[in-house]
């Protein structure tokens, strides 16, 4: 049993650094690779159905996705968040067997019991959305990237809501320098969706620089809730208990 918490931990620990590395890699080349990434990119031929112009007249804005576009931040784009989204569906496994255990051995009711086998399915097929966002890029197919990058973002908030629900009763004297596990997770899953949505106004009024922070924003505390499952598997030295 020991071993497998360590082999959890481990994917975990693995599936934060790789996502991680991906994203500020690919970003850092995105912003020194110059030109054509400053020159203006126009997307509005593949928005003639909206009849709504979308033109980057400064180039690339510095979201995650823009990474995706041109080479070689592209292959790192590429390959890091295929091994991202496979990693998170092999998580979402995991954690989910895992749960199942914890859950038998506790008093449980059927709201835990159901978040937790619904939050693996979730978790799975976020992951399996991000697989293919990978290859999806927003400069050659871009309604299909922002339909899969809406599913990755509400799939990752949806996953680790079900998640937290699920192990409410578990972690419910856990801490984190004094913080309730618990609100600490609903804290950062309520950033993400505010997040998320002020990122979406800010694109409506053509603020890209402002909606790309937003996204960076939103980027960041979905890992954090994710660093925060850490406690699940590595319970004597990653949290307190009242």
């Amino acid at each position: 049993m020991h071993h497998d918490d360590e082999r959890r931990s481990k994917l975990l620990k693995l599936a934060i650094g790789t996502v991680l590395i991906t994203a500020l890699l690919s970003q850092l080349l995105l912003q020194i690779g110059g030109s054509p990434r400053d020159e203006p990119l126009d997307f509005t031929e593949q928005l003639e159905q909206l009849d709504h112009p979308l033109i980057f007249e400064n180039g690339l804005p510095p979201f995650i996705s823009s990474a995706g576009v041109y080479a070689p931040e592209s292959i790192v784009f590429g390959i890091g968040f295929t091994l991202s989204g496979i990693l998170f569906v092999l998580l979402s496994y995991e954690m989910a067997i895992f749960n199942s255990l914890k859950l038998s051995q506790n008093e449980s009711t059927n709201l835990h019991i159901w978040s937790n086998n619904l939050g693996m399915l979730v978790g799975m097929f976020t992951g399996a959305s991000l697989i293919i966002i990978s290859w999806t890029p927003m400069h050659t197919q871009l309604i299909a990237h922002v339909a899969l990058a809406l599913q990755i973002f509400y799939g990752g908030m949806l996953w680790a809501s079900l998640v937290t629900i699920s192990r409410s009763r578990i972690d419910s004297k856990k801490q984190f320098k004094n913080i309730p596990m618990n609100l600490l997770r609903w804290t950062l899953i309520a950033i993400t969706f505010f997040s998320l949505q002020l990122s979406g106004l800010a694109i409506a009024n053509d603020s890209l620089n402002l909606a790309a922070a937003l996204e960076w924003v939103l980027f960041f505390s979905q890992v954090g809730v994710l660093a925060s499952f850490q406690t699940i598997f590595d319970s004597n030295h990653s949290f307190e208990e009242e």
